[in-house]
């Protein structure tokens, strides 16, 4: 009986340890439906609505309103956009200029790092760091709403932004015209290069320059569309005052343009009569490997270990993606040039792409030479996903979107964007100020006292009549839930129904709230809890505006192309993770990066300990191989070690110490130097020099931890 007994026990052990393996493969090897699923975010405006805790918010000045309030006011006045042509201002033609001193740029501009050229233009001006105020007039003949262009460069600097502001007629048009900001251009050089081993080594950045041509907007991306303003019709000349400060720049020309006005896609597909492409398919384009320009250097190159990213990088380091949480700040930019076009037709475009931050969907500007094609490709959304997804753009039907491409290469700009997400940073915002005012309400009745970490000492035994003191506390409380429920719902819709991490703590002030609102005397003793939730709110509001996205690949082709192989599946995975485990005890760590180590080997060297990073390590070996060696031919054996710092001065016991550490604390100086382990730096000549204030790069009192 107990034989048998085993036997059944065995067998359904057995069989249920069978099914626990094939669940496992299901869920590694079968993606859901409903990753990279389209969905509509519904209306998506630049209009946004008046605060709903202040009465009569419309009725202010214009110049203390944000710019989607104006637009508000402007589309209860039905003012119409501009259709006319462009109102030049060249760079030169200034009326009048304050502050720092300006110049017509006569001479052509050269960089020799970028091999960079710029033809001089002798009516642009050049204007210095120092705020520079130019004033332009103009007349206008038709009243409407304009948009403002301009055409500049940056010379090399400090590598920033330089910071603008402007008003029409003596008069800010909205409150964000006082925070532009005119980027920089940045290229990579280098790319595809390897080091001795076969690992790719990171391409290099530098600047370069060229004319740009920019639609005043919103710095971080917010808003959809580039600015609008009113003006209006007069025969009297009127003024546009703008300040350039921070960075020196050469303005070619201001220009007052018609706003942009895209075709929606229908009307995009039917003003272009051509053939959907039908030929072979177009070779994969590596977008790590193909960016031209973008405009932060912060936005890199990375390597991922996935079975299906192109190139294989989970043997040797092969660079195969780009952007991630680095390409996630509004405004940031990449462009990418495609692969050649066969002839001239409708075509699909496709990525291999993932979000760095799991179920966060990612909203892009789409451009094609420079043009948004149609409506939809303003704000393109990426959905949410947990893995790698290849998908063609789509609409929320799951129908591809086609491109009108002709024969040749072009080059696609993406730009981050917040999306309709807009709305609801703008309502949370509103409502943290508000909150904030409500506790002062309530502190002030109550003679609660803050502590120095910012809690608040209630006495909780006590009721409090608030309404008596606070008649309208109940209605104000019910605007806070209402408000923060909406907002909630609102953000998850846009995020495809999916709930985004950020979304928690709106949705907890929202329930607090609501308990507030079914017994306002409970306010006083939820003060800490409140301000905890305006805390949270805020980090909510700031990871918002935070739309990483990570890019693979791009794939133009035609309408019935497949996009197959984007995940890989339990058994893909296992191999990878197979592997790295056998590289692991044969790759050379220490040697990544190193380029041409036979040339070097009549050098003298150097031993060097750091701990770092395997990626700083990596820039660091770049750095040696490419710049210090051939400059100085010395050879640098640069070894990656943990804990370094622990374990020099027991190898200089040893006597195998390495000559130099880079990981070594300030407060170890005096304990190594007594001991004779440390060369005094003041023996060096030329050393003086990095001691004198005029002279050094370094802040002399920098040295001074250092001195024995």
């Amino acid at each position: 009986m107990n034989k048998k007994r085993n036997r059944i026990i065995r067998i359904t052990s057995i069989v249920a340890l069978v099914v626990l393996f094939v669940a496992v493969l299901a869920v590694f090897s079968v993606q859901s439906e409903d990753e990279g699923a389209q969905f509509s975010p519904g209306e998506n405006t630049d209009v946004m609505e008046f605060d709903p805790y202040i009465e009569n918010e419309s009725r202010l000045d214009n110049s203390l309103l944000e710019y989607g309030k104006v637009l508000n006011k402007y589309a209860s006045s039905d003012y119409a956009d501009y259709t006319g042509e462009p109102i030049v201002l060249e760079g030169t033609s200034y009326a009048s200029v304050s502050g720092g001193e300006v110049s017509a740029f006569t001479e052509d501009y050269y960089d020799e790092d970028s091999d960079s050229r710029i033809e001089a233009v002798p009516s642009a001006v050049v204007t210095t760091g120092t705020t520079t105020t130019l004033v332009y007039k103009f007349k206008v003949s038709e009243t409407a709403l304009y948009s403002l262009q301009l055409e500049y460069f940056m010379p090399k600097s400090k590598a920033t932004e330089a910071l603008v502001s402007f008003t029409v007629n003596e008069k800010k048009p909205f409150l964000e015209a006082s925070a532009i900001e005119l980027g920089r251009l940045y290229e990579q050089y280098e790319v595809g290069k390897n080091d001795d081993a076969g690992n790719e080594i990171k391409a290099k950045q530098r600047e370069t320059f060229a004319w740009q041509t920019y639609s005043v907007n919103h710095a971080e991306g917010l808003y959809r569309n580039p600015y609008k303003f009113l003006l209006q019709a007069s025969d009297k000349e009127q003024t546009i005052e703008i300040t350039f400060s921070r960075q020196a720049v050469v303005l070619k020309s201001l220009s007052f343009i018609a706003p942009m006005n895209n075709p929606t896609y229908e009307e995009y597909k039917k003003s272009i009569d051509a053939p959907e492409y039908t030929g072979q398919a177009l070779e994969r384009i590596e977008i790590e490997d193909s960016i031209a320009v973008k405009n932060d250097m912060g936005i890199t190159m990375a390597w991922d270990e996935n079975y299906c990213s192109s190139p294989s990088s989970y043997g040797l380091i092969n660079y195969n993606i780009f952007g991630g949480e680095r390409w996630s700040e509004g405004g940031q930019s990449i462009t990418f040039k495609t692969c050649e076009v066969p002839e001239d037709g409708w075509y699909q475009i496709a990525f291999r792409y993932q979000s760095p931050v799991s179920d966060i969907a990612a909203y892009r500007e789409i451009k094609i030479d420079g043009q948004i094609p149609f409506k939809e490709m303003e704000e393109y959304c990426f959905p949410a996903s947990d893995s790698w997804i290849g998908e063609p753009l789509k609409d929320e039907n799951q129908n591809p979107y086609l491109f009108y491409l002709t024969k040749g290469t072009h080059e696609i700009t993406m730009a981050v964007k917040i999306g309709p997400l807009r709305h609801e940073i703008l309502a949370l915002n509103e409502s943290i100020d508000y909150i904030s005012e409500l506790i002062k309400k309530v502190v002030q009745v109550t003679g609660s006292s803050r502590n120095s970490d910012g809690s608040y000492d209630v006495d909780k035994n006590r009721d409090w009549d608030l309404q008596l003191y606070i008649p309208n506390i109940k209605s104000e409380v019910e605007t806070c839930r209402d408000t923060l429920y909406d907002a909630y719902n609102n953000i998850c819709q846009l995020n495809g129904n999916t709930i985004p991490y950020y979304a928690s703590s709106v949705k907890v002030a929202a329930d607090l709230f609501q308990k507030l609102a079914d017994n306002t005397e409970k306010v006083p003793a939820s003060l800490n809890d409140i301000n905890t939730d305006i805390s949270s709110i805020s980090d909510s509001v700031t990871n918002m505006k935070k739309q990483g996205l990570t890019l693979d690949y791009a794939v133009i082709d035609s309408k019935d192309a497949a996009y197959d192989y984007a995940t890989s599946n339990f058994w893909q995975n296992m191999y990878v993770s197979g592997v790295r485990f056998v590289r692991s005890f044969t790759t050379d760590y220490a040697s990544i990066g190193v380029v041409g180590e036979e040339e070097l080997e009549s050098l003298p060297e150097i031993k060097v300990y750091a701990s770092f990073g395997r990626e700083q390590f990596e820039m660091l070996r770049n750095l040696v191989t490419e710049d210090f060696t051939p400059k100085n031919n010395v050879k640098v054996d640069l070894t990656m070690v943990a804990g370094a710092e622990g374990l020099i001065m027991l190898r200089y016991v040893a006597g195998t110490a390495p000559d130099a550490s880079l990981t070594f604390g300030v407060g170890s100086v005096i304990e190594y130097a007594m001991r004779g382990a440390l060369y005094p730096l003041d023996t060096l000549e030329g050393f003086d020099a990095y001691l004198d204030e005029e002279t050094s790069p370094f802040h002399p009192q920098n040295f001074v931890p250092t001195q024995y």
